[in-house]
């Protein structure tokens, strides 16, 4: 089972993960648990490539005044009264 994971995950240049790797083994003719593939690959240093980090593409302008409420809610006062 560890040889055959590690076959996929290098067919696929190292980046599919546990749940790839899973879905690639559960077929016709074979019954795999996830949770025993992660736990394999984790054993053997296996593991995917992570997603990249997210630019952040809107930075606010911090002198800017906030936006008018134009629903005009009191969010200060208690609704308990």
């Amino acid at each position: 089972m560890t040889g055959r994971s590690a076959q996929i995950h290098t067919a696929r240049k190292g980046t599919y993960g546990v749940r790839r790797v899973h879905a690639e083994l559960w077929g016709p003719g074979h019954t795999v648990n996830r949770k025993r593939v992660e736990r394999l690959m984790r054993l053997n240093r296996i593991e995917g490539r992570h997603l990249r980090r997210r630019r952040r593409t809107t930075v606010p302008d911090r002198l800017d005044p906030p936006a008018p409420d134009l629903v005009r809610r009191d969010c200060l006062t208690l609704a308990h009264d």
